[in-house]
C-alpha cells in the first residue's frame, strides 16, 4: 500500500461496499470516492493506479519542476525540434486546438516572456515533435493538466469496471460517474446553488481570493480584475478547465459565441 494514500473502507449491508481515499498531488488534495460490489483491496488496487496515472501526468506536465518533461521542452524547443513523450504531445496538440475553438481565450503560453496575443501559433507540433518559432515561448499547463488527468482517470475507472465514484481535485475539478451510496448521481453544493452530476465533470475558475489575481486574458494582455467565479458542467474534464477559464476571460458577445460551440450542459457564475 503506497503511503501516500489514507483511506477508509466501509460495508453497506444494503447497498454495496464504499472506500473513500485522499492524497496530495499536483500541488492539491484530490478526494476519491468508489462505491460498488468490490472489495477493499480490489479498491484499494484501483486507487493506486489512479495515484501514479496522476502522478506520471505530474512529472510530465508540472512546468513548475526543472526535471519534468515539459521544463526540458521550455528550455530547448526554441533551439531545436525535440521529440516528445505521446502523452505530453497529447496534451499540447488538444491545447492548440482548444485555443481555436475559444477564439484565443484559452491559451497556455500567457506566461511567457513578452508575451502577446497569438503567440501560440508560433508552438509547431507535428510528427511527434515540438518546436518553438519564437524564443519567448513558456508553456504552462496549470489551467488543464487537472482536467486532463480527470479523463485518463475516468478512463482507468472504466477499464476496471468501475461504475459509480467522486474524484475531486481541489474543488475546482470534479468528476462524476454513476450514483452516490444514498442517491441518483452526486449532489455538489456551489454558493447559492447545488448541482446534480451523473457521468459529467464540475470544473470552476475564478479568483477565489480578493487579492490574488491568478487568470490572465490574453485579449486585454493583463490579470482579470473581478470577484467571481465560473462553474461548468460538461462531459470530460478537459473541455471543463479550457471552457471556465475562456468564459471567466472572454467578453459578454465573445462568450455568447464560445458556449454555443461548445454546448455545456450547464453554465454558473456567482458575482462576490
Amino acid at each position: 500500500m503506497n503511503s501516500n494514500i489514507r483511506y477508509q473502507f466501509k460495508q453497506f449491508h444494503n447497498i454495496g461496499n464504499c472506500v473513500y481515499a485522499w492524497f496530495l498531488l499536483m500541488h492539491t488534495r484530490i478526494d476519491i470516492v468508489l462505491y460498488g460490489d468490490r472489495d477493499e483491496d480490489e479498491y484499494i488496487d484501483i486507487i493506486e493506479r489512479v495515484y501514479y496515472e496522476i502522478n506520471r501526468l505530474e512529472r510530465l506536465g508540472n512546468c513548475f519542476s526543472d526535471d519534468s518533461e515539459l521544463s526540458n521542452v521550455n528550455r530547448l524547443a526554441s533551439i531545436h525540434p525535440l521529440d516528445i513523450s505521446p502523452t505530453l504531445y497529447d496534451m499540447i496538440y488538444k491545447c492548440k486546438e482548444y485555443n481555436i475553438l475559444s477564439y484565443g481565450c484559452f491559451d497556455v503560453t500567457v506566461n511567457s516572456p513578452s508575451y502577446i496575443k497569438g503567440m501560440m501559433d508560433s508552438v509547431i507540433i507535428e510528427n511527434n515533435a515540438i518546436y518553438y518559432n519564437d524564443p519567448n515561448i513558456y508553456i504552462n499547463l496549470s489551467g488543464f493538466i487537472k482536467g486532463y488527468a480527470l479523463d485518463c482517470i475516468k478512463q482507468i475507472l472504466v477499464d476496471e469496471n468501475i461504475r459509480n465514484g467522486l474524484i475531486n481535485m481541489g474543488n475546482s475539478s470534479v468528476m462524476a460517474l454513476g450514483y452516490s451510496p444514498f442517491g441518483e448521481g452526486w449532489s455538489l453544493s456551489l454558493p447559492e446553488r447545488t448541482v446534480l452530476l451523473i457521468d459529467e465533470c464540475l470544473t470552476t475558475s475564478g479568483n477565489g481570493d480578493f487579492k490574488k489575481r491568478h487568470i490572465f486574458s490574453p485579449a486585454q494582455n493583463k490579470f482579470i480584475d473581478k470577484d467571481s467565479i465560473i462553474s461548468v458542467v460538461t462531459s470530460n474534464g478537459a473541455e471543463g478547465e479550457v471552457l471556465s477559464t475562456s468564459l471567466f476571460v472572454a467578453g459578454s458577445d465573445s462568450r455568447k459565441i464560445i458556449i454555443e460551440k461548445f454546448s455545456p450542459k450547464s453554465v454558473v457564475e456567482i458575482n462576490k
